[in-house]
């Protein structure tokens, strides 16, 4: 991430941000590919970083493993990265 036109302790903290947002990011979609079938991940709205189709049948099996995959990123890496499920029919 490169920012113009701030002071540099701002610029620098932002840059640490982008990486650790990263870094967390990817933690999360490579746990997640155990979880869910990831070709229908996308990008999220403003709530929620992605999106992903889950067939109906398959929410209350997979809700509570993505909750604690979101916890255990906020707990490594003291940020929210979240990813909402998105049933579709079976």
């Amino acid at each position: 991430m490169t920012v113009f036109n701030t002071e540099p302790d701002v610029e620098r903290e932002l840059s640490r941000f982008g990486r650790v947002l990263g870094r967390a990011s990817v933690f999360l979609l490579v746990n997640l590919a155990a979880i869910v079938d990831m070709t229908t991940l996308r990008e999220g709205d403003g709530e929620d970083d992605y999106l992903i189709d889950v067939p109906a049948n398959r929410l209350s099996e997979v809700r509570q493993p993505i909750a604690e995959l979101h916890e255990e990123v906020r707990r490594r890496f003291g940020i929210d990265v979240t990813v909402r499920v998105m049933p579709v029919a079976d």
